[in-house]
């Protein structure tokens, strides 16, 4: 990938290449520290000029416009040129500029919010997610670190220890498990970590943390995000309804998606990305919140059934 020169920009366009990189930490298949390079080039050259490099200043509308099109249609010295460009999310509005919002964009932001390296501050932000959890939900620190844990060792599988989760998610919040998630509750061996008393106030002050931390980025109750997820299937998939697990995992970014949907170690001869558009009200945990993987920009969702799903073989 190449990269501008930002001596060599406007203003109005050093602040939309500025914006992009923030963007891009944990999306585009390169260098994380190459990336984190060429954002601290870009900011010293917006201090030599004096200018703010908050990720929500207001920019020039049409100037980010034109920027990010010439981004993702391989436009001249956009780094993309001669092929496609990197597929996603693109609402055309940049967060903070007029009256339009990119709820996905803000979920994206609100992830990314303070991290330099996923991988270096994944440690701080999930003591940062116990430490909530722990003083929202009457659980200690170490409980909370375990509960948290558990969804990264499996979210479902023949675990009692997950599917508890699970199943205390559908009582709190009136949602459905899935036919295989209630199949596998009566078959599966072990028990709970915690009594559902204590997983159900656990869910909710996740819940709840999560609802505030979206909506102080501006995002409504009722704003959709889109959102994806990848996988395999014997069969052909179409678009349309789709039914899920109670809790399930989905990201705001699509190459994650298509990377989980071609992973060699899934079976199944169609390998697909779906997309749907989710209402705040339905995320239970980002990965700055909760349950989720910081790397992947990974979000819990009430799964249930979907309408308006998108399906795009891989």
């Amino acid at each position: 990938m190449k990269y501008q020169k930002p001596g060599k920009l406007s203003d109005s366009k050093l602040k939309a290449y500025h914006w992009w990189l923030h963007s891009r930490y944990s999306r585009e298949d390169v260098s994380r520290k190459e990336v984190i390079g060429k954002h601290v080039e870009a900011v010293r050259v917006m201090e030599a000029r004096g200018l703010k490099h908050s990720r929500r200043d207001k920019l020039d509308r049409a100037t980010a416009d034109d920027f990010e099109r010439s981004i993702e249609e391989g436009g001249p010295g956009s780094g993309h040129s001669d092929h496609a460009g990197r597929p996603g999310q693109h609402g055309g509005s940049l967060p903070g500029i007029g009256s339009v919002v990119n709820a996905g964009e803000l979920v994206a932001l609100h992830m990314r919010r303070d991290i330099k390296d996923p991988w270096d501050d994944g440690p701080r932000v999930k003591d940062d997610i116990c430490t909530n959890l722990a003083r929202d939900s009457g659980m200690s620190y170490e409980e909370a670190n375990a509960f948290t844990k558990q969804w990264a060792v499996t979210s479902n599988d023949e675990d009692m220890k997950s599917l508890s989760i699970q199943r205390d998610a559908a009582r709190e919040f009136g949602a459905s498990l899935s036919d295989w998630q209630k199949a596998s509750i009566d078959t599966a061996d072990g028990k709970p970590m915690f009594g559902s008393v204590t997983q159900q106030s656990a869910l909710r002050a996740m819940y709840d943390n999560t609802q505030k931390a979206l909506a102080a980025e501006g995002i409504g109750a009722k704003d959709t995000v889109l959102v994806y997820r990848g996988f395999a299937s014997s069969s052909p998939v179409e678009g349309g309804t789709y039914t899920g697990n109670c809790l399930e995992s989905w990201s705001v970014n699509r190459r994650v998606a298509k990377d989980f949907g071609k992973a060699t170690y899934r079976t199944g001869e169609y390998r697909y990305v779906i997309s749907a558009r989710v209402p705040r009200s339905m995320i239970v945990s980002t990965c700055r919140t909760g349950f989720g993987c910081l790397i992947e920009d990974e979000l819990v969702i009430l799964g249930n059934t979907l309408q308006g799903v998108e399906a795009t073989r891989i």
